[in-house]
């Protein structure tokens, strides 16, 4: 369910609501020890995106992706 999660976060909210009620069912099968150590669909797909979002900005990304990346005005290029 990770798979690609930074492209389909812009979904729908009733797609991703579906596919966070799934992540939550299969939390509640396995038990305590996933509700502990892991945190849920949502967060993760939030952190992916952010962390995609840093290295564009910063430059630490494949130059195939930098290059579709939009850079500010005021900013040069890596």
């Amino acid at each position: 369910m990770e798979y690609c999660s930074l492209l389909w976060d812009g979904s729908a909210k009733y797609q991703l609501d579906a596919l966070d009620s799934v992540d939550r069912r299969a939390r509640r099968l396995i038990g305590d020890l996933a509700n502990k150590k892991f945190k849920s669909l949502e967060h993760r797909r939030k952190v992916a995106c952010l962390s995609v979002f840093y290295r564009i900005y910063f430059g630490e990304c494949a130059q195939e992706l930098l290059d579709l990346a939009f850079l500010p005005s005021n900013r040069e290029a890596p």
